[in-house]
């Protein structure tokens, strides 16, 4: 079985949701107000870079595209954005729920594997798998998998862990029909190593053994990639293109 990170050609993954717009970090933006902030870090994120909270400043790209896709109010994000970016073609995807699992069935049958592969798209909220020709979402339970546990009890949250990963673990692994290659999207920022970034679910900002306790006893081939990134291989375009992801919170992958 080998796992890997996974990074799709010509796509770069771009962390946006600590992206300060007027001294406020976007994920604390009243959700109100999320939209317009979208917009301004779209209009930002073009004509001088971005600097984030808790990362390094993004510089600036020549955007021409945004596709918008997820489980959030995509059209609201829409308007604001193409309000902000009048010279932008902004546009959102016909089923933006299911947009990364396209993709993930993308680089599935780039791996010859369209019959028997398995796509597992971890949101903030919900799964998504696609399975020979079959897509299931399974909600998430958050009185097992609270959110925001960074202040919380350290047996709370080794509890709350342990609970996710025994949820994702079942749905990417099941021994009674082992698929021939999968592709898991993960909602975070993944180094090269498989190291993950914190975010919403209960896992620490540098977990190194995650990816491996949640594919443990996989015997399949396995691609690990960004759910953004996941998103923009569905998002063919010869326009320099921003995909952004909205749910909970917000994720971005530019397609140069």
């Amino acid at each position: 079985m080998s796992v890997r990170r996974h990074r799709p050609p010509g796509i770069t993954p771009l962390e946006l949701w600590d992206a300060v717009v007027d001294g406020v970090a976007l994920y604390r933006v009243p959700p109100d107000d999320q939209a317009d902030a979208i917009g301004a870090v779209v209009r930002a994120l073009r004509e001088q870079g971005i600097t984030r909270l808790r990362g390094p400043t993004l510089s600036a790209l020549p955007i021409k595209h945004v596709v918008i896709a997820g489980g959030g109010d995509t059209a609201a994000a829409a308007t604001a954005i193409a309000t902000a970016c009048r010279d932008v073609v902004v546009e959102c995807v016909a089923d933006p729920v299911w947009h990364g699992v396209r993709g993930g069935e993308r680089l599935l049958g780039a791996h010859g594997a369209s019959e028997h592969g398995l796509v597992v798209d971890v949101g903030q909220t919900a799964i998504k798998r696609s399975w020979r020709g079959r897509r299931e979402r399974r909600p998430r339970d958050l009185a097992a998998i609270p959110l925001e546990l960074n202040a919380r009890a350290p047996d709370v949250r080794r509890a709350a862990r342990a609970a996710t990963i025994s949820w994702l673990h079942d749905a990417i692994v099941d021994e009674r029909e082992p698929p021939s290659w999968v592709v898991l999207g993960l909602p975070c920022e993944i180094d090269d190593d498989g190291a993950v970034a914190g975010c919403s679910y209960p896992w620490d900002d540098g977990d190194a053994g995650l990816i491996g306790e949640l594919t443990a006893g996989l015997s399949a081939p396995c691609l690990v990639v960004n759910d953004a990134e996941l998103a923009a291989v569905d998002t063919p375009s010869d326009r320099r293109t921003l995909v952004l992801t909205i749910g909970l919170g917000l994720g971005a992958a530019y397609r140069a």
